[in-house]
């Protein structure tokens, strides 16, 4: 079995840390794993042992888990293994962290990865994370050079045109992004107006979500 979808399943903490046991013990060739939005969200234990078990999986190209604090900065290592393990770049690397809050750590490690090409994260999922305007600026910072993402979702973050306006800016220098989702922010006419100016001048982005 390569591919596992357990996401919404309301999976509990003892089932989750029974999951990750399992992916633990046996490293297997699990290429695509989701067990996000889950009754054990999140909660320190069951995220680590799950963790745990993901890089056990070494042709793993997609991972998507709920985290707090310290451990977004451990999920983001799940990228910088697909690395190490010598994936093929033309699999790219799949993050599913929504629901998630990102420290200030993770945060970093994350612009390290979007920053650094060899890390070949082609889709980073961020809803319902609630980013923190220093989370906001440094990650659309990092977009501007990064030439491997090619899907971000920064749906349901309560964003507000002025916040939002920093990845409208990157947009503007990132060549290689297709497809971005504003869904469910607070974003007004004036940021639509911009997004027209913005689209008018980059021609990759082909799909945007802002209803």
């Amino acid at each position: 079995m390569k591919n596992i979808n357990l996401s919404k399943n309301s999976i509990s903490k003892k089932m989750g840390l029974a999951i990750g046991k399992k992916l633990r013990d046996c490293s297997g060739h699990i290429q695509w794993i989701d067990l996000t939005q889950n009754d054990f969200d999140c909660d320190p234990s069951t995220v680590k042992t799950i963790i745990g078990g993901y890089r056990r999986q070494i042709s793993l190209i997609h991972a998507g888990i709920a985290v707090k604090g310290e451990q977004a900065r451990e999920v983001m290592q799940l990228v910088k293994a697909s690395k190490n393990h010598g994936v093929p770049p033309n699999y790219g690397f799949s993050l599913n962290i929504r629901n998630s809050t990102i420290s200030r750590e993770g945060g970093n490690m994350l612009c390290k990865i979007l920053q650094h090409h060899d890390y070949y994260l082609t889709a980073l999922n961020l809803k319902f994370c609630f980013l923190s305007f220093e989370h906001i600026q440094s990650i659309s910072s990092a977009l501007r050079t990064n030439k491997t993402l090619v899907k971000l979702d920064l749906s349901n973050n309560g964003m507000k045109h002025f916040t939002a306006r920093y990845f409208l800016d990157a947009m503007l220098i990132n060549e290689h992004l297709k497809i971005v989702n504003f869904h469910g922010n607070l974003l007004d006419d004036q940021f639509a107006f911009d997004l027209a100016d913005m689209l008018s001048k980059n021609t990759v982005l082909h799909t945007v979500d802002i209803s």
